[in-house]
């Protein structure tokens, strides 16, 4: 098993405010990375039909929204945790 190595909490931030899913990606949380990327997708998808269904459009928007500032916080919190956790190793 790799050793996890030290996260810088701006990079993860700065990866989920490029696309959601991408700082869990580089925290290592590969299942939680794909799903908010996937997520994501479906929300921006659901947004851009604005002309179909304009009141889904615009729930798909504000919570496209809301859980790509969710994801943002969530890759820095999880990347100071995984550095504490590091710093701090348990006691056998």
């Amino acid at each position: 098993m790799p050793r996890e190595q030290y996260k810088y909490p701006g990079i993860a931030t700065a990866l989920s405010f490029l696309w959601m899913g991408l700082g869990q990606l580089y925290n290592g949380q590969i299942p939680k990375g794909i799903a908010f990327c996937i997520i994501y997708a479906i929300a921006i998808s659901l947004s851009l039909s604005y002309s179909v269904n304009r009141p889904l459009a615009i729930l798909a928007s504000i919570g496209g929204t809301v859980l790509w500032v969710v994801g943002m916080v969530d890759a820095n919190r999880e990347a100071k945790r995984i550095n504490a956790e590091l710093s701090n190793p348990p006691n056998p």
